[in-house]
C-alpha cells in the first residue's frame, strides 16, 4: 500500500493514509524550488482537465518532495497533514476539511494521486 483513502459516510469528508515508510522516502528527498514549481504547474494542469483552476494547488513541507497540503483554492477546500511530528513508522493521515460535493473529494482523490506519481518518477531519479 502506498496510499489508501477512507470515505465517512454519508458526508463527503474523507482521510487519505499515505505508507509511513514511503512518506519518509519522500520527506529526506530534498528538492529545489523549481522541481517544486513544475511539480505544481503538472498539478494545475491535472486540475484544469477537471474544470478546476488554481495555481500551485501543491504546498510542500520544507524543501522535500513530501506534500503536507493540497488545496483547491477559494473556499477553503484542502486536504492536509501535520508533518513536524510524524512518526514515519505509522501512515501519515491527510485529512479533507470543507469537502462539500464528490466533485470536491473526486478532485483531491485524482490531486493525490498525481502527486504520488509524480513523486515517484523524482524518486526513481
Amino acid at each position: 500500500m502506498r496510499w489508501e483513502p477512507e470515505f465517512f459516510s454519508p458526508s463527503t469528508d474523507f482521510k487519505i493514509l499515505l505508507d509511513g515508510e514511503y512518506g519518509k522516502r519522500l520527506h529526506d528527498q530534498r528538492i529545489n524550488v523549481y522541481i517544486q514549481k513544475r511539480l505544481n504547474e503538472l498539478a494545475t494542469e491535472q486540475l484544469k482537465k477537471l474544470n478546476t483552476h488554481w495555481p500551485s494547488p501543491l504546498h510542500f513541507y520544507e524543501d522535500s518532495l513530501l506534500v503536507d497540503q493540497l488545496t483547491l483554492g477559494s473556499g477553503g477546500r484542502w486536504l492536509s497533514a501535520s508533518i513536524q511530528y510524524q512518526d514515519f513508522r505509522r501512515p501519515i493521515e491527510y485529512s479533507s476539511h470543507n469537502i462539500d460535493s464528490t466533485k470536491d473529494a473526486y478532485i483531491l482523490l485524482t490531486l493525490f494521486d498525481c502527486w504520488i506519481k509524480y513523486a515517484h518518477v523524482n524518486l526513481q531519479k
